[in-house]
């Protein structure tokens, strides 16, 4: 069965609370970045490709790249989340970056990106499962 734009925006805003509630200050909403034209084209016939394509149009939007503004904030999360910093400095690598040309600030911003992407795939079986049904 297809979806209403308005179930979708539905299902979209139920995702932001879980999505807020499991991320904190280091996430956007989902609404913010899919709009109604977006959401209306989806193949609902492959709701594995809804995913897929959900997930593409946030990454195309940077929806997983969040600022840090201050060096204190970025420092707290490398503390909390990588404190080695063995993650990070492979994201940066990964990017291109050389060690010369990292900070604080880079290596919070790439790790944070990297983790919001792998919780956005705890998203998939909700995603799908809705539109099956």
């Amino acid at each position: 069965m297809t979806k209403t734009i308005k179930e979708i925006n539905t299902f979209i805003n139920q995702l932001d609370k879980r999505w807020v509630n499991f991320n904190g200050d280091h996430s956007n909403y989902m609404s913010d970045f899919l709009d109604d034209d977006f959401l209306i084209k989806l193949d609902q016939q492959d709701p594995a490709k809804c995913f897929k394509d959900i997930q593409e149009e946030l990454d195309n939007l940077n929806f997983f790249n969040v600022e840090f503004i201050y060096n204190y904030d970025a420092m707290k999360y490398l503390t909390e989340n990588d404190q080695s910093l063995l993650k990070s400095i492979s994201i940066a690598e990964d990017c291109g970056y050389n060690l010369s040309d990292i900070d604080s600030v880079l290596l919070a911003e790439g790790l944070l990106s990297s983790n919001l992407k792998e919780t956005f795939s705890y998203l998939k079986d909700q995603i799908i499962e809705f539109f099956q049904d």
